[in-house]
C-alpha cells in the first residue's frame, strides 16, 4: 500500500511563499538583462562590424527584448531547479535557465519578426496550408537566428552571464 504524501505545514507554505519573487524583482531583473543583452549587441555592433548596419536600432530593440522576455523564466525555472541546492548547483542552473532561455526568447522574437516581415511572400486566403506556411518561416526564422544572430551574445555576454548566474544564485537562497 502506498501511503499518503505527507501533509505540508502552515510553516512550511508560509516558507515556501516568502521564497517566491517578488514581480518588482522579476521586472527590475527583466529590465537590467534586456538592458544586458542589449547592451552585448551594441558593442559588438560597434567593435566588429564598425557600426556598419542598417538596422542597429532594430537589433538592439531584438536582444532588449529577447533578454526582457527571457529572464523571469530563466529565474522561475532555476528556482524550481536549485532552491535546495548547494551554491555551485545554483550557480549552474542559473547559468544554464539564462543561457537556454534568452536565447530561445530572442530566437521566438526574431521569428515572430521574421513572419510579419516576410507575410507578404505568403497568400492573403487562411486555408489548410496557411499553418504549414507558419511553421516553416518560424522554424527557418528560428534556424536562422540561431547561426547568425546568436554570436552577438558571445563578446560581452559570457561575462555579463557569469555575472547574473552569481547574482541569481545568491538570491535563490
Amino acid at each position: 500500500m502506498r501511503s499518503a504524501p505527507p501533509r505540508r505545514s502552515a510553516a512550511d507554505l508560509v516558507d515556501q511563499r516568502r521564497r517566491q519573487p517578488s514581480i518588482g524583482a522579476l521586472a527590475i531583473g527583466s529590465l537590467l538583462w534586456g538592458t544586458a543583452m542589449a547592451a552585448t549587441v551594441l558593442v559588438d555592433l560597434r567593435f566588429w562590424l564598425d557600426g556598419h548596419t542598417l538596422n542597429a536600432k532594430a537589433l538592439v530593440a531584438l536582444y532588449f527584448a529577447g533578454g526582457l522576455a527571457g529572464f523571469s523564466p530563466a529565474w522561475l525555472v532555476a528556482r524550481r531547479i536549485a532552491a535546495e541546492k548547494p551554491f555551485t548547483a545554483r550557480v549552474s542552473a542559473s547559468f544554464l535557465c539564462l543561457v537556454i532561455l534568452t536565447i530561445a526568447a530572442t530566437a521566438i522574437v526574431f521569428a515572430v519578426s521574421f513572419q510579419y516581415s516576410n507575410g507578404y511572400y505568403h497568400p492573403s486566403v487562411i486555408g489548410w496550408f496557411w499553418p504549414f506556411y507558419i511553421a516553416a518561416s518560424g522554424i527557418a526564422a528560428t534556424l536562422q537566428f540561431l547561426v547568425m544572430g546568436s554570436r552577438y551574445f558571445v563578446p560581452l555576454g559570457v561575462p555579463l552571464l557569469a555575472l547574473a548566474s552569481y547574482a541569481m544564485a545568491k538570491a535563490l537562497r
